[in-house]
C-alpha cells in the first residue's frame, strides 16, 4: 500500500480535530504522536495559508557571512580580470589583486562561493587522454619529485630581459621562483640550489628536453652542467618526451599563472625590482594557495599539518665548490617509440623490439654501469653499452 502525502495527513489531522474529534482519536486514527499533532496545530493557529507545509531548515541567519561590500570588491576585481587579455580569473588571481590593493584576501573557497552565487563560473573541459599508456612516474620512482621549467625571455622596460627558472615540488606543492639573466647551465643550476636550499631537495627532478638543462647537442654523452650538479648532490633526473609539454602538466600550469598574474599584472623599475616582487609572490603562493590536490590546504598548511619533513640543502652548498666529475646514479628518458622503433636519446638512435611500437619507454642512464637500461614500467626490455666520461669539460 502506498503510503499517503504526508501533507495530506496533515490536513486530515486538523479537518478531524475541528470535526469535534478528541486529539486522542485523531492520533490513534492517523498513527501519529500528540507532540506531532501539537506542532501542526501550533503552525494552522499561526493563519499561514501554507501552515501545511515543510520550512526550510536551513539556517535563518549564516554565521560568518561575507559582507555584501566585500563580495562586491570580489566581483569587481573579477569582472576587471575577465576584461583584461592576458589575466587569469580564478581565486588565486583575485587573492593576489586583493592582496596588492591593501585589502584583507579572503580564503579560496569563499571567493569560489561567491564567484559561484553569482553564476560567474566557468566550467573546464575534463581531459580526455589519448588512450596510450603513459609511466606512473610517481609509483614507479618516489613521491619526492619536482618539476621544474624556464620561463622567458621576458623584458623590463629599459633594463632588458630576464628569465626565470620555476620549481614545484609534487608533494608539498611549495613553488620556487628564481628569475635570473640567462637561461644558461650556470643559472639553472644555481636556481636548483636556491630551489633546494628553499623548498627542500627532492630525490628526483623532472625537465622537459632544454638544452640547458640536458647539455651538449655535440656532445650528449658528455652529462651537462646541470645533470652533473644533480647527481653529485643525489638527485636522479626524469626528462619527459619531445614535444609533450602537458607531462610536466603542474609547473606549466604555475608558468602561465607566473606569466599572467605576476609578471604582465605590475610594472618593474628595474631588475633588482622584479626579484623582490618575485621573492613576495613566491611567499603569497605558500602561504595562501589553496591547492585541490592537497584537499584544500596551502602548501604551508599541509607540511604542518601531515609533520612532513623538508630535507634543505645546507646554505653553505655554493656552484663552484661541487665536485662535477661522474657520480654513480642514474638519468631517466621517457620516450614514445613509433613505427620505425628506434629509441632516439638526444640524436642517436637505439633499435627496439617490434613488440615495444607504440609505447611510452623509460631509457635509464647508469652512470655506474655504463649502461642504457629500456622498461615498459619495471620491466626490463634491452640493455645497451653507453660509456660516459668522467671529467666534467666545458664545450
Amino acid at each position: 500500500m502506498v503510503k499517503p502525502n504526508e501533507e495530506q495527513i496533515r490536513k486530515e489531522a486538523l479537518k478531524l480535530y475541528l470535526d469535534g474529534k478528541s486529539v486522542s482519536d485523531v492520533c490513534r486514527k492517523i498513527s501519529r504522536s500528540r507532540e506531532w499533532f501539537y506542532k501542526w496545530l501550533r503552525r494552522y493557529q499561526g493563519g499561514a495559508s501554507e501552515w501545511y507545509q515543510d520550512r526550510s531548515r536551513a539556517p535563518r541567519r549564516v554565521a560568518n557571512k561575507t559582507p555584501e561590500k566585500v563580495e562586491e570588491q570580489v566581483l569587481k576585481i573579477r569582472s576587471r580580470l575577465e576584461n583584461s587579455k592576458y589575466s587569469q580569473i580564478g581565486a588565486m588571481a583575485i587573492q593576489w589583486e586583493m592582496e596588492k590593493l591593501g585589502i584583507e584576501t579572503l580564503p579560496s573557497w569563499t571567493i569560489n562561493r561567491i564567484l559561484r552565487r553569482h553564476n560567474v563560473v566557468h566550467e573546464k573541459k575534463k581531459y580526455k587522454p589519448s588512450g596510450k599508456k603513459y609511466p606512473e612516474v610517481k609509483e614507479i620512482f618516489s613521491d619526492s619529485i619536482q618539476q621544474a621549467d624556464i620561463v622567458g625571455p621576458r623584458y623590463i622596460k629599459n633594463d632588458g630581459r630576464f628569465y626565470s627558472l620555476n620549481v614545484i615540488d609534487l608533494e608539498s606543492y611549495l613553488t620556487s621562483i628564481y628569475p635570473c639573466r640567462t637561461k644558461g647551465d650556470e643559472d639553472m643550476s644555481r636556481g636548483l640550489l636556491y630551489a633546494w636550499k628553499n623548498i627542500g631537495k627532492p630525490d628526483f627532478i623532472q625537465f622537459d628536453n632544454e638544452l640547458s638543462f640536458r647539455g651538449s647537442n655535440r656532445y650528449p654523452r658528455s652529462l651537462g652542467l646541470v645533470i652533473r650538479m644533480c647527481l653529485s648532490l643525489g638527485v636522479q633526473v626524469i626528462f619527459i618526451p619531445v614535444g609533450e609539454p602537458w607531462r610536466n602538466g603542474v609547473i606549466e600550469k604555475f608558468q602561465d599563472v607566473f606569466d599572467k598574474i605576476f609578471y604582465r599584472k605590475q610594472f618593474f623599475t628595474s631588475f633588482k625590482h622584479l626579484k623582490q616582487e618575485a621573492l613576495f609572490f613566491e611567499k603569497f603562493r605558500n602561504r595562501n594557495h589553496r591547492c585541490s590536490a592537497l584537499h584544500g590546504r596551502t602548501p604551508l598548511q599541509y607540511i604542518a599539518s601531515e609533520d612532513i619533513y623538508i630535507r634543505k640543502l645546507d646554505g653553505n652548498v655554493v656552484l663552484k665548490k661541487i665536485d662535477l666529475s661522474l657520480e654513480d646514479g642514474y638519468i631517466h628518458i621517457i620516450r614514445f617509440i613509433r613505427s620505425d622503433c628506434q629509441l632516439n636519446v638526444y640524436g642517436e638512435k637505439f633499435k627496439m623490439p617490434k613488440r615495444v611500437m607504440y609505447e611510452y619507454v623509460i631509457a635509464t642512464i647508469c652512470t655506474k654501469t655504463h649502461t642504457l637500461q629500456v622498461r615498459i614500467d619495471k620491466e626490463l626490455i634491452e640493455t645497451y653499452e653507453y660509456p660516459i666520461p668522467i671529467e666534467y669539460e666545458r664545450w
